[in-house]
């Protein structure tokens, strides 16, 4: 194809044509060719300015879409140079062919290193990464977008976690152009998913622990599933429980769960005295123990206290590590040990959840405590009961409890008295119907059966099963049956009393000793509350009556100091059996209840019919003579002569018998007390009588001192 004329070509051609027709043509005939020529001159010359028109017009396009896209390469470059997240381009042949400046913010290292060396995107993934992103180097394989949390190592030697994705270009042929990154630092919220992950383990594991201590019924079943629940619930790595040996000052493994627990093998932890070296030489469990608090170990292999951390335990895995003291009663007896496989666990949080944890451990062993010793008390208790029982089943007299104005119990001798083969036909009639004649009810008997009248002694006609009356003598006082107040009482079948004159002294004294029964029956329910101070109220009764004697005293006074010896301690019944029997130190509230066991007496006793003042005498049993008693704090003469006596004799049976919070201190150290106080606190002539009596003339109490 022949290229087209210029116009300056198109002009000299017709020229030529021009001057060639001039010398050959007439003049007239070459006009006509003349004017076509300038025609197409004129055409061709419209065409070529269209052309350039058009050339002008396209050149302008072009100018403006380079332009643009120019401006929208230079917004792309603005938008990924200023990104947070680290862009990048990677060529087909995996050299970097763009990637953002937030490179060096993100991994350390800048954009000419990752240029530089195409294998630097790569290597900074951390290791057990890798394979989640080893697609990348498969080229066109990459067919889809992937996405994928991993971790990158910076150049310092961090870990950060990045939200990664990456895309392939392909182009419109298909081909594959290479592919696109971005990198997101997502390190923060991977820190905060960890402490919820963290803390919602731990709020499960402490839920699961409160079960077991509703669950279980003792350490033994507790343990294990405390270890359990640290492990397969609290995230844990292993957990282990131990107690404190007292005797060899030995931590001994008793519970333990984990991945790993074999590294607890042949462990031997010992705690030290605090005299032995301060806190930061020995380990967490140790310090835990002997500190009484919680220890943590956020980073095992830089803690300065294991400097002899066994190999075993490093191997297995174990980074940090949580300490803490389990209590009984307040004292550490033991520890709750936890292994993480990760350091810096231990927030403040996880801590609370965790001392939580161990203050509800603590708890159970309290009550797990307290059970055994409530056990320990009943089984004592019903032992003391049956041997009661059996006397009272036993007794020649008659004995009755009256309670809400009915029989509440009555033996078998009462029962045959009134001619009934069984005592259990008695239990729950009126005691008025049948145990008195009406012509013989007195407004103090009517009183008395119906629970309210005062204490005494009676002389009655009871009214047989078979309708025959029988002459009884009755005595009843106040108590406490079942917590609440009753009648108990001592009845014997006086009938010969009345056939025969000679023999009244006689009864009497069967009376007496009746009546004194009463009182040893109320002293024995009295013991029944507190069965490790039993014959306490006896034996001061006869330490009391021993001084009063060599005082010169006469029986019938004697006699008075021994019944208050031996309901002194009467008002003990309404104070709980589990502070009664407590082997530990009681709070400030339990002692004040205890303190409050005098007035307690005296309310009982104020009502009775006593010869003597029982009531006002057991009332101040515990005051001293410089004032320092109570509970009245009374001082010198203030103080009744018959409750010096008391005090004296209370004070040398207690500090010479066992306690449950402390053995027995032998009659020696008891007589010294006394000889120390003699005219300070206690009277001097009834303390230099105690003491003559015990050093001088030999005199001892059965079943008691040492």
């Amino acid at each position: 194809m022949n290229k087209p004329s210029s116009p300056e070509e198109n002009r000299v051609a017709l020229r030529a044509q021009i001057v060639g027709l001039g010398d050959q043509t007439p003049r007239k005939s070459y006009f006509p060719l003349l004017q076509q020529q300038i025609v197409e001159l004129k055409r061709s010359r419209a065409a070529e300015e269209e052309k350039s028109e058009a050339l002008r017009i396209a050149i302008e396009k072009l100018q403006e879409t380079r332009g643009k896209i120019e401006e929208s390469e230079w917004r792309f470059r603005t938008l990924a140079d200023f990104t947070t997240d680290m862009e990048y381009w990677v060529g087909p042949d995996n050299k970097m062919l763009y990637i953002s400046p937030s490179c060096e913010i993100l991994t350390g290292y800048s954009q000419e290193e990752f240029f530089e060396n195409p294998d630097l995107l790569a290597s900074i993934v951390h290791p057990d990464d890798r394979p989640s992103v080893a697609i990348h180097a498969e080229g066109p394989a990459l067919e889809d977008v992937h996405a994928v949390d991993l971790r990158v190592m910076t150049r310092s030697g961090t870990v950060k976690w990045v939200a990664h994705v990456c895309r392939p270009i392909i182009g419109k042929d298909g081909q594959w152009l290479g592919r696109r990154g971005s990198n997101r630092d997502i390190s923060e919220r991977k820190v905060a998913e960890a402490k919820i992950q963290r803390l919602t383990n731990l709020y499960a594991a402490l839920s699961h622990c409160n079960q077991a201590i509703v669950r279980c019924i003792d350490a033994a079943d507790l343990f294990p599933a405390i270890c359990h629940a640290a492990v397969h619930f609290g995230g844990m790595k292993v957990a282990w429980i131990g107690l404190l040996d007292e005797k060899s000052k030995q931590v001994r493994p008793v519970a333990s769960c984990g991945h790993g627990i074999g590294c607890l093998d042949d462990l031997e932890v010992m705690v030290v005295d605090k005299s032995d070296g301060p806190s930061s030489d020995v380990g967490p469990t140790v310090a835990a123990i002997r500190d009484n608090r919680p220890v943590w170990c956020q980073d095992l292999s830089h803690d300065p206290r294991l400097q002899v951390w066994p190999e075993k335990m490093r191997s297995a895995g174990l980074r940090g590590a949580a300490a803490l003291p389990l209590r009984q009663r307040g004292v550490p007896i033991g520890n709750l040990t936890l292994y993480t496989d990760s350091t810096n666990m231990f927030d403040d949080q996880a801590r609370g959840l965790l001392v939580e944890m161990a203050l509800d451990i603590s708890f159970a062993l309290d009550n797990f405590a307290r059970e055994a010793e409530r056990k320990r008390a009943e089984d004592a208790l019903s032992v003391a009961e049956e041997q009661f029982r059996g006397l009272v089943e036993q007794s020649i007299a008659g004995i009755f409890i009256i309670q809400d104005g009915r029989f509440a119990y009555v033996n078998p001798r009462f029962a045959d008295i009134l001619g009934y083969d069984e005592p259990a036909t008695l239990i729950g009639t009126d005691p008025s119907a049948m145990l008195v004649a009406p012509d013989t009810v007195t407004d103090d008997l009517r009183g008395l059966l119906a629970g309210e009248g005062p204490a005494g002694g009676h002389i009655v006609t009871a009214v047989r099963k078979d309708g025959t009356l029988v002459d009884l003598g009755l005595h009843g006082a106040r108590a406490s049956h079942a917590g609440r107040p009753a009648i108990i009482g001592l009845m014997q079948d006086i009938s010969e009393k009345k056939r025969a004159e000679e023999q009244v002294r006689h009864y009497l004294g069967q009376l007496e000793i009746a009546f004194m029964d009463t009182v040893q029956v109320a002293t024995k329910l009295s013991e029944l509350r507190d069965p490790y101070t039993a014959g306490h109220e006896r034996r001061v009764a006869r330490i009391a009556s021993a001084i009063a004697r060599d005082l010169g005293w006469d029986d019938s006074r004697v006699k008075g100091v021994a019944v208050a010896g031996y309901l002194h301690d009467l008002g003990k019944i309404t104070i709980p059996a589990e502070i009664l029997t407590r082997p530990g130190a009681l709070s400030e509230i339990e002692r004040m209840m205890i303190r409050g066991h005098p007035q307690t007496s005296h309310d009982v006793l104020r009502g009775a019919a006593f010869p003597w003042p029982v009531a006002e005498i057991v009332l101040q049993h515990h005051e001293r003579l410089d004032g320092s008693g109570y509970p009245r704090g009374l001082k010198g003469d203030e103080i009744l002569p018959d409750a010096r006596i008391l005090a004296v004799a209370d004070v040398v049976e207690a500090m010479a018998s066992h306690r449950p919070y402390r053995p027995g201190l032998g009659i020696d150290r008891a007589l010294a007390e006394i000889e120390d106080g003699c005219g300070k606190i206690y009277d001097p002539e009834v303390a230099e009588s105690c003491l003559r009596l015990f050093r001088e003339k030999g005199f001892t109490v059965l079943e008691s001192v040492g």
